[in-house]
C-alpha cells in the first residue's frame, strides 16, 4: 500500500494540477474547489451525502469532501477566488470520454499535461472564459493585502480588532464584507494563504519544517494540524514521494 503521493504536480497559474495514484483521504475542505477525472472509477462522499462512485467529479471550494484511492487520476484545483466558480450554476460539465482515457494514460510530460488541463478546464466552462464577478469592496482589497504579506513572514496573526482599525470599519463590518467578497472569514483566509505558502517553499526545495516556518506558522506540528484539517492527509504523507513538474503554459 502506498504511504504517498507518487504521481506529479504541476502549476497552472494559480492553479495546481495532480496527475498519477490518488490515496484515501480524510474528510476535509479547502479554498480550492477541484475537478476530478479517475476513468477507472472512483468512491468520492460530498457534505452529507453518501459516498457514490463516480469517473468525474466537481466538488466547489470550502465544500466538507472526501475519496478513496485509485491507480491513475487527474486533479485540477482552481482556487476560490476564480471567477468559474461564481457562475458554476449556470454551468454544465462536459466529463470526458472513453475515447479520451489515453489523453490521461500519456500524461506524464508538461505538454501532455496541459492538454489534461485544457480537457478538464473545458469540462468544467465549456464557454472557455469565467463570468465576470462584482469587484471587491476597497477594504476587502487592502486586507487581503495586509493578510497576503502576514502570509510570507513568521508573524503573530493581527486580530480582527487591528485588521478592521486599519480597514476603516467596525468588526462586524469587516467580517461581513470580507466574508461576503471571499468566501472566507479573515482568518481562514490567512490561513489558505499561509498553506499555499508553505506549499511554494515546499515546490523551491525547502523541508516542511522550514516551509512552516516561512509561511508563519508556529512550528512543524500546527502546520500538519492545519494542512490536515485542509487536505485530508499529513503533509509528509502528500509531499514525500510527489514530484514537481513545474509551471504549465496557460490553456
Amino acid at each position: 500500500m502506498a504511504t504517498g503521493l507518487s504521481g506529479t504536480l504541476y502549476t497552472l497559474d494559480d492553479h495546481f494540477l495532480y496527475v498519477g495514484p490518488l490515496l484515501r483521504s480524510g474528510r476535509h475542505a479547502h479554498h480550492a474547489g477541484q475537478i476530478m477525472w479517475v476513468p477507472g472509477g472512483i468512491s468520492v462522499r460530498v457534505g452529507h451525502h453518501a459516498p457514490w462512485r463516480t469517473t468525474f467529479a466537481v466538488i466547489p471550494p470550502d465544500q466538507l469532501h472526501g475519496h478513496g484511492e485509485a491507480a491513475l487520476a487527474a486533479v485540477l484545483w482552481l482556487d476560490g477566488d476564480d471567477a468559474r466558480w461564481a457562475g458554476r450554476a449556470s454551468l454544465q460539465p462536459t466529463p470526458p470520454t472513453t475515447s479520451e482515457v489515453g489523453l490521461l494514460d500519456s500524461a506524464r510530460t508538461p505538454p501532455a499535461a496541459r492538454d489534461v488541463a485544457r480537457r478538464l478546464l473545458r469540462a468544467f466552462a465549456p464557454d472557455g472564459e469565467p463570468p465576470r464577478v462584482a469587484e471587491r469592496h476597497p477594504a476587502v482589497r487592502r486586507m487581503c493585502t495586509l493578510l497576503d504579506a502576514g502570509a510570507t513572514t513568521p508573524s503573530h496573526e493581527l486580530s480582527l480588532a487591528q485588521l478592521a482599525r486599519r480597514a476603516g470599519l467596525s468588526e462586524r463590518q469587516l467580517r461581513e464584507v470580507f466574508v461576503r467578497d471571499t468566501g472566507l472569514t479573515p482568518r481562514a483566509y490567512l490561513r489558505w494563504r499561509r498553506l499555499r505558502r508553505a506549499a511554494a517553499s515546499i515546490r523551491e526545495g525547502a523541508s516542511l519544517t522550514m516551509a512552516a516556518m516561512h509561511a508563519g506558522f508556529a512550528d512543524g506540528p500546527h502546520f500538519s494540524r492545519v494542512f490536515h484539517a485542509q487536505f485530508g492527509m499529513s503533509p509528509r504523507r502528500a509531499f514525500a514521494s510527489l514530484r514537481f513538474g513545474g509551471a504549465l503554459p496557460g490553456p
